[in-house]
């Protein structure tokens, strides 16, 4: 996905910068840390296996990480990676650009991605029920300037408040207009994401087939 930040790359590679992107998917919020061995071939990082992540100038104190060597790399151990990305509210979709500051420390500076695509929907009984038939409508703007062929049948990854689930989007050509469904697979969605009636969810395109699904406050 470093093509859609591919302005910042270009930056940091003007400027000389020793760094590390990492785009931040599904995946990423649950796998440790890898340092690309590149990088560690170019800067020596890490020299120990207790390391710093920093924000800012200010962040005096940073967040601790642990790494060991595993195969040709070095890859952080225990939860710290994630305790980091919850703690700075870094979610799917988001860049984030690791630059050296010596050789225990990196500084971290996270990349909204610019061109996201959304939706909200305030969810009713009809898309809540506890039923497999379940299905929620998608928005007819949104599936529009996304591309109706792109919901013809494919799934896609809901990446909610607790967990992942898996959906089938489906296109029906009625009479009278054209409409756009979450089917196989809504109704786990809200069960495992406790998902109730009245609450409205913002469903922010992130990847060609994920979306991330958090809950308006």
């Amino acid at each position: 996905m470093a093509e859609l930040f591919q302005d910042i790359i270009q930056e940091l590679d003007d400027v000389e910068a020793v760094y590390f992107p990492v785009f931040i998917d599904a995946r990423a919020l649950v796998s440790p840390l890898e340092i690309p061995p590149s990088f560690t071939i170019w800067s020596g990082w890490p020299s120990e296996t207790q390391c710093t992540l920093i924000i800012g100038i200010s962040d005096r104190h940073g967040s601790t990480l642990t790494f060991e060597f595993r195969g040709n790399r070095w890859v952080s151990t225990g939860s710290g990676w994630q305790t980091f990305l919850r703690e700075h509210e870094v979610s799917i979709g988001k860049l984030c650009v690791l630059e050296y500051v010596d050789d225990r420390c990196l500084y971290v500076k996270t990349y909204p991605r610019g061109n996201t695509r959304s939706f909200t929907k305030t969810m009713r009984i009809s898309h809540v029920r506890p039923f497999k038939s379940t299905r929620m409508d998608i928005p007819v703007k949104f599936w529009r300037e996304v591309g109706e062929e792109k919901f013809d049948g494919y799934f896609y990854g809901l990446q909610g408040p607790l967990t992942k689930t898996v959906v089938k989007s489906t296109l029906s050509h009625l009479p009278a207009q054209t409409v756009c469904h979450f089917t196989t697979g809504w109704s786990n969605f809200c069960k495992e994401n406790e998902v109730k009636v009245g609450e409205t969810l913002v469903f922010t395109h992130v990847d060609p087939f994920i979306f991330q699904v958090t809950k308006s406050t």
